[in-house]
């Protein structure tokens, strides 16, 4: 009588076929791509410093918002593709773009709107008032009040109002 042993085979000899297979010409291909991956940082006012809540982060297909704290992360980032930048902001902020490097920090933005209320020496709002910062235009409501979207950082701004004396005022400044 002969007897004979029978071998179970377990998980680990699968495998060995399949790398077997592969490495001999199976047809089989394996790829591994370690350059994916997640990219965190924070978006803060340029001129407070504070956090910018809500603002978009884009990398091609991928998009998110930052939270309360200005913070964002991004997943299913491909570092090796360094001429895709990644795009930052909007809303009342500019959107920049820059390298998923740069991005994965605390990124500055600055405002690209600028919102006010026009009045006179008695402190009485100008209404209809013409306010200008470079080609963007906008006009004063009867309250005075104002706001101009899409404007260059640190606008001087111009304004003209019927019956007042057209005046130029720099950023972070009050006439």
């Amino acid at each position: 009588m002969n007897f004979r042993r029978r071998r179970r085979r377990g998980p680990g000899s699968l495998l060995l076929a399949v790398l077997l297979g592969v490495l001999l010409g199976g047809g089989a291909k394996v790829w591994y791509d370690r350059t994916i991956s997640t990219i965190s940082g924070t978006l803060v006012d340029a001129t407070t410093q504070q956090p910018l809540a809500n603002a978009e982060v884009r990398w091609q297909h991928l998009s998110t918002t930052t939270d309360a704290q200005g913070r964002f992360t991004l997943i299913g980032v491909d570092k090796e593709l360094t001429g895709v930048p990644l795009v930052l902001g909007g809303g009342d902020y500019e959107t920049r773009q820059l390298s998923v490097a740069d991005a994965a920090s605390v990124v500055s933005l600055q405002p690209d709107t600028v919102y006010g209320v026009i009045t006179d020496r008695d402190r009485r709002p100008i209404p209809r008032a013409r306010i200008s910062a470079g080609s963007a235009t906008a006009f004063a409501g009867e309250d005075g009040a104002f706001r101009i979207d899409g404007i260059a950082k640190n606008p001087a701004l111009r304004v003209v109002a019927p019956g007042y004396k057209a005046v130029s005022v720099q950023p972070g400044s009050r006439r």
